[in-house]
């Protein structure tokens, strides 16, 4: 069925683009050889989708700068004495802009004032973006993103001492531009993908980690905040640059929308930049299923749709969970480091320590439980050894509180990929939407669970261990395998009311002998 699928858009190809009968002659030709996703994931990685992921995990640098970047506001510790006075003896080892301001002894909670403005930004831009994805496209949306990232952290640099108030505006604004961007690049690469190992590969090789540890190498280096600022935006430049001459449209997308013509005229470009065929064919079977279902994939849906369709409902509010109690932890730990016992600049690049390739393909939920396992057990131990009286400043809880938040990194990663493998092409990106939302909450509520210390060394980190605690409970009791499982790809209105079919192949409804009617025949695809 997949060759005759292929045969009947080769003629329609025909109809639409005579004036280039070489791209349909090759689809046609195309047609022959029977597609179906390739089971070596490095196959399913050609050159385009190569490139595509470089950059959009070069797209983390400036978000990491911009998210983190209140991580090291405060002056290292001593350096503010009682009453606001300033003790000059001690080197500071970045210049922020709490410093130019004057308010790092005066007035030190604007530093949680400044994060939860990045943070509400970043849960606004997050829902905003997904819409936008999903109605506009998934091109648009993370351009726009990076060229506001661009455009606010060089007008932070060239007045952010002026106003701390207007400063923390347009942080919030870079905030909202990070939360798009991190809503919308998963799902534009994921989408150019074939088989469920290359999607885990993505998220395994996700640019966080490394970039948390290049913005801790920017600000060691810069040491200051304008240069820092100034930095970032030359390097979201160069990424939206980059990306808007490589990029395209997602052929899923596109399809879900009736764009034939353009879901077709990109799977040509892929194949043409790729230098072959082998392992893309199948986006020409994604270009295909525009013509099949108009009524199903003409209407624009809103985040009100997605409470209606009851198979999604469970998973969502599940995974949105762990996003919420993933951010706190991470984030948490991130805006803890400078009560964490060593450098703080150390501390902070090591947080990108211990991911598990060796285990990416056992499965997601054995590797969401093993990572959260992991984390749970460091938590209870920085519990156990302060109940048993070791004093705060030993070493033993950096270690501790190190591995607790490097090693929720696998956890992320298949929250993420859950984020887009639950959910189908038209409504995909709202959903991730969602749950970054989710994830933006937390990330609002971290700085007030740090907060907690001022009333107990021990009451952050006993925060994290009962969101972690629950989170793996939740994984376990609500969260599905993937693996090997197909991107869901179209909403099946039942007489229930809409539900979506979870995990199923796309397969049109009607006949399959073609000589049994004189009709033509609707067409049934089979694709990952």
């Amino acid at each position: 069925m997949q060759r005759y699928s292929l045969e009947v858009l080769a003629e329609e190809c025909q109809g639409m683009m005579e004036e280039n009968s070489s791209e349909c002659s090759s689809l046609k030709d195309s047609s022959e050889k029977s597609p179906k996703c390739i089971d070596n994931t490095l196959k399913d990685f050609s050159k385009y989708q190569i490139v595509l992921l470089v950059l959009t995990q070069l797209g983390y640098l400036p978000i990491a700068a911009c998210l983190l970047v209140t991580s090291i506001f405060s002056p290292p510790a001593g350096y503010c004495g009682k009453n606001g006075t300033i003790n000059a003896e001690i080197e500071l080892d970045f210049h922020s802009l709490l410093l130019e301001w004057d308010l790092a002894c005066k007035q030190p909670n604007v530093k949680s004032i400044v994060s939860t403005a990045i943070m509400l930004g970043g849960l606004a831009g997050a829902f905003l973006t997904g819409y936008i994805a999903d109605t506009y496209g998934r091109r648009p949306a993370i351009l726009g993103t990076l060229l506001c990232i661009s455009f606010g952290c060089l007008v932070v640099s060239l007045v952010g001492e002026l106003n701390w108030i207007f400063t923390t505006a347009i942080l919030g604004v870079l905030g909202a531009a990070c939360g798009g961007y991190m809503v919308v690049n998963l799902t534009l690469v994921v989408e150019f993908l074939c088989t469920s190992r290359s999607r885990l590969l993505v998220v395994c090789v996700n640019g966080w980690p490394l970039s948390m540890a290049m913005t801790a190498g920017l600000a060691y280096f810069s040491a200051h905040w304008r240069p820092y600022f100034l930095t970032t935006a030359c390097i979201a430049s160069l990424v939206f640059i980059s990306l808007y001459l490589w990029s395209m449209e997602s052929v899923r997308w596109l399809a879900s929308k009736n764009r034939v013509r353009d879901a077709v005229n990109v799977a040509q470009k892929v194949i043409k930049k790729n230098g072959a065929a082998d392992g893309a064919e199948f986006l020409l079977q994604a270009a295909s299923r525009g013509k099949t279902r108009e009524s199903e994939h003409t209407k624009n849906y809103l985040y009100l749709d997605l409470l209606k369709f009851r198979s999604i409902r469970k998973p969502l509010l599940a995974l949105t969970y762990c996003f919420v109690s993933s951010s706190i932890v991470s984030f948490g730990y991130y805006l803890f480091i400078d009560t964490i016992p060593g450098n703080r600049l150390t501390n902070f690049a090591f947080f990108c320590g211990l991911i598990p390739f060796l285990l990416s393909f056992v499965g997601r939920r054995p590797l969401v439980l093993l990572s959260l396992g992991v984390a749970c057990t460091a938590s209870y131990s920085i519990l156990a050894i302060y109940f048993l009286g070791l004093p705060s400043t030993s070493w033993l809880y950096g270690v501790l509180s190190v591995i607790a938040a490097a090693s929720i990194d696998p956890a992320w990663k298949v929250n993420h990929l859950y984020s887009a493998e639950l959910f189908p092409t038209a409504v995909r990106t709202m959903a991730r939407a969602v749950c970054n939302i989710g994830g933006r909450l937390g990330s609002v509520a971290a700085p007030w669970v740090v907060s907690l210390d001022s009333f107990s060394f021990i009451a952050p980190y006993s925060a994290f261990t009962v969101f972690l605690s629950v989170q793996w409970i939740v994984s376990l009791c609500f969260l599905p395998e993937t693996r090997n499982q197909p991107l869901v790809e179209r909403i099946i209105e039942e007489e229930n009311g809409p539900e979506f079919n979870d995990h199923t192949n796309l397969a049109m409804e009607g006949g399959t002998d073609l000589e049994k009617s004189p009709e033509k025949p609707k067409i049934r695809i089979e694709m990952c």
